[in-house]
């Protein structure tokens, strides 16, 4: 959709509204003149979001010249790589062809302005062409008047039956990025000794001044004060990883320039029931927690913001239950209880692990049995757990997938016999060794002798509690 702007003696003289280019004023005064000619003078303009055309055309047939050039310039917006010279090349063709057919025989002298903007550019861009006239005025950022060729050929201008006069005339162009200028104004000849100071009159003095202006014909004045292009924050690629049992972080790349991101959750992938999450103003936070609700599907997306503008929405993310990965079981281990202390791998995505033992390194055994269903990566047997039996164990996320648990992990078989002492200290008054975790008590054997066959003859065995053996006389 776009809005059409046409300006005649019918409109209201000085008018202003905002636009999504800038802030534009218009003027239309009718002579004062007993001869009436405001019908010599049109100004036309169309915009939509992204586009601005606009002509300002004085003369016999200024309404039909003003209807054909600003269909021209929409029905052909210049691509925004288009260059100064092809744009001239651009109009003088439509000035040549088509625009004669509005009267073919008539050669009554017309003036034209024409130009198109766009915001789709980095900086913004604008094209602006002009003929038989110098009603043209642009300040830039620091309100200095920009360099312009206003100079006019003798007897520059165009009709219908001659299209542009003279022959050896040229259409004057210019291209400007919108970024540069802070001011563009296009006007009737008859506003040219004043132009200078109509960006700084009230909206009284600008239709006093444009009234004693307007002798023979209208004053009229298109004067944008543009708003900056802001860089249309580009597409973003968002993803996500599962943290820990419940909570999932979205992270993104892309639209390198976004100076915030908007993040949503909606139930619909249409967002028409979307929830903000968050207004993240540090350009530099590009991730993001949430905590999806397991009851139901949901969906995510997140906006580039740069400044005021906002961006396209990403791709949409439906947090899916996490593929959960098996533990690794890392040790099993003795317990001075003579039960065994197992530990294995924890995975941030599970709630709930389960140990599974048995006598049977397949588990096929009728005695293969859960023994731990809980959440912490470990668990401690009873005493009198049997020594060299297997255990492996799976984790489970009991929100998203209570029911597809990970896969077992690799089978571990728990120590068969408890280790080895070993002496630490060996003399003529006591034997000390290294305490061996799991055991109650030492075995100390001690032989006297030996056979006919060099066997040690005679032993005794002492059972010790502690980890010495003080050596009797």
């Amino acid at each position: 959709m776009f809005e059409d702007i046409k300006l005649n003696a019918n409109s209201e003289a000085v008018t202003q509204r905002e636009t999504p280019h800038g802030m534009l004023r218009t003027l239309f005064v009718s002579p004062q003149s007993d001869q009436d000619t405001t019908h010599q003078a049109l100004l036309r303009a169309r915009y939509d979001d992204t586009r601005m055309v606009f002509t300002l055309v004085t003369g016999q047939h200024a309404e039909a010249l003003a209807e054909k050039t600003i269909t021209f310039l929409w029905e052909q917006f210049p691509a925004v790589d288009v260059t100064l010279r092809q744009f001239a090349d651009l109009v003088q063709n439509f000035l040549q062809g088509e625009a004669r057919t509005i009267a073919p025989d008539d050669e009554s002298r017309h003036a034209v302005v024409m130009g198109a903007l766009t915001r789709e550019s980095n900086a913004g861009k604008g094209w602006l062409a002009w003929l038989g006239t110098s009603g043209i005025f642009i300040l830039d950022r620091n309100s200095e008047p920009m360099n312009l060729e206003t100079g006019l050929m003798l007897g520059e201008g165009w009709s219908p039956k001659q299209g542009i006069m003279p022959e050896a005339a040229q259409v004057h162009a210019d291209v400007v990025l919108i970024n540069t200028i802070s001011r563009l104004l296009i006007f009737t000849n008859v506003l040219r000794p004043v132009i200078s100071e109509v960006p700084v009159l009230g909206r009284a003095a600008l239709q006093r001044i444009a009234a004693k202006q307007a002798q023979q014909i209208p004053a009229v004045l298109f004067d944008l004060k543009a708003f900056s292009v802001v860089n249309v924050p580009q597409h973003l690629n968002v993803y996500y990883r599962w943290d820990d049992a419940t909570h999932v972080t979205l992270f993104w790349s892309g639209a390198e320039e976004a100076t915030g991101y908007r993040v949503e959750q909606a139930t619909l992938p249409s967002f028409e029931d979307a929830t903000l999450l968050a207004e993240l103003a540090d350009s530099r936070q590009r991730l993001y927690r949430v905590q999806p609700p397991p009851e139901q599907e949901v969906f995510y997306r997140v906006t580039p913001i740069v400044k005021d503008v906002v961006g396209k929405p990403s791709n949409l993310i439906v947090v899916t239950p996490v593929p959960l990965v098996a533990p690794s079981i890392e040790s099993i281990q003795w317990l001075s209880s003579g039960g065994f202390r197992i530990t294995w791998t924890n995975i941030p995505q599970a709630d709930l692990y389960e140990l599974e033992s048995s006598p049977d390194p397949d588990f096929d055994s009728p005695e293969t049995a859960i023994i731990y269903r809980g959440s912490a990566p470990l668990h401690e047997t009873s005493g009198d757990t049997p020594t060299g039996w297997y255990y492996r164990v799976r984790s489970l996320n009991t929100h998203f997938a209570p029911r597809t648990p990970s896969s077992w992990s690799a089978t571990r078989r728990a120590p068969v016999q408890l280790e080895t002492p070993q002496f630490t200290t060996i003399n003529r008054q006591v034997l000390v060794w290294r305490p061996v975790i799991g055991a109650k008590s030492y075995e100390v054997r001690r032989f006297k002798g030996k056979d006919d066959k060099g066997r040690s003859a005679e032993q005794s065995v002492i059972a010790i509690e502690g980890n010495q053996y003080p050596i009797p006389d």
